[in-house]
């Protein structure tokens, strides 16, 4: 469990519906700078292992903070069968429909080759939850078998140790790309590609290595310094929380109808754990968790704020994570015993 300083209302319906949750059996979140790793990125056609399929997998093997050895393939979902991809999708990535079902592989062979890639190696990755999230429950569902490499997150030791504000405001791989001139040969630089994304966070990794120095390591995960209608109370983000729970920080807005919980015990539950609850998308909105939709916008089964955040996500204005209810009880999980 994480070291989270708050106060659980146990009666919550959240903390029920949680419990109530398989939690993934995933490794542990490390904050230290290994020599020996592998940087893993995955694009996929949603950012919700409960509504997304993974499409590409890239990933560099790294020994004595040396790159040794590249991975990058296609997944075809569907294989043999040919697999329908989106135009949102395909204007991010650049991945098109073509690719996949000329040059894509199976699920079960592209993640049979990337386990005997990755062996019990520590992974990097930027945001480390939502790919290692992918993974886990795509190797789960394919090989009964449960992902347990332990992982270290680009994003997190840069938000709340490199470079914190002000000395950066935004900590997504754009931003640093922009900020340190970041580039790399992979065939697709500019764009939303597995291997690039991976090769430019090992950059990343070796600037917050250069900063933090080689031996740092966090001492102690646990001292922090500091349908129906009803009334959302108001509640303030708990900054004495432990900055390493997934929540910590972020812009959280909820939508749609929300099965196993309120919204109310939701906003409780992310702001003593250091994130703040919004009303509306906006463009410094981190998550959106999605419920159930009802069908009152020209898009079926999607919301106005989900049309609102997938439009900026387009755009490059804005970086949501847009996941499920239910995904977001698998995280909240984890947090609780």
């Amino acid at each position: 469990m994480f070291g989270v300083k708050i106060e659980i209302n146990e009666m919550s319906s959240i903390v029920t519906a949680a419990k109530e949750t398989r939690k993934r059996n995933k490794g542990k979140l490390m904050h230290l700078f290994p020599k020996d790793y592998v940087v893993v990125d995955i694009e996929t056609t949603s950012l919700s292992p409960d509504w997304g399929d993974i499409i590409e997998i890239g990933a560099v093997k790294v020994v004595n903070n040396e790159i040794v050895d590249k991975f990058n393939y296609l997944v075809n979902p569907t294989f043999p069968s040919n697999y329908e991809l989106d135009d949102f999708t395909t204007n991010l990535t650049g991945i098109s429909e073509n690719d996949i079902n000329n040059f894509g592989k199976s699920n079960a062979e592209v993640l049979r080759e990337f386990l005997d890639f990755v062996n019990d190696s520590i992974l990097v990755a930027h945001n480390a939850s939502f790919d290692i999230n992918f993974l886990y429950d795509a190797i789960l569902k394919e090989f009964d078998y449960e992902f347990k490499n332990d992982y270290v997150d680009t994003y997190n030791l840069g938000h709340f140790y490199a470079f914190k504000k002000p000395e950066m405001n935004n900590h997504k791989v754009a931003d640093f790309v922009k900020k340190f001139n970041l580039s790399n040969e992979a065939p697709f630089n500019d764009m939303h590609r597995a291997l690039n994304d991976s090769l430019l966070e090992k950059q990343i990794f070796d600037l917050e290595r250069e900063k933090l120095g080689d031996d740092w390591i966090l001492e102690s995960q646990y001292t922090r310094h500091s349908g129906k209608k009803y009334e959302l109370k108001k509640y303030e983000a708990n900054l004495d929380a432990d900055e390493s729970n997934p929540f910590y920080g972020l812009n959280i807005v909820f939508t749609g109808t929300l099965d196993r919980f309120t919204r109310n015990d939701a906003h409780e539950f992310i702001a003593n754990l250091g994130a703040t609850p919004q009303k509306g998308v906006r463009m410094d909105t981190d998550m959106l968790v999605v419920g159930v939709q009802q069908n009152n916008t020209k898009e079926p089964n999607k919301s106005s704020k989900q049309i609102k955040a997938e439009s900026l996500i387009e755009q490059g204005k804005a970086d949501i994570s847009i996941v499920s209810d239910e995904e977001f009880l698998k995280m909240a999980a984890e947090i609780i015993d």
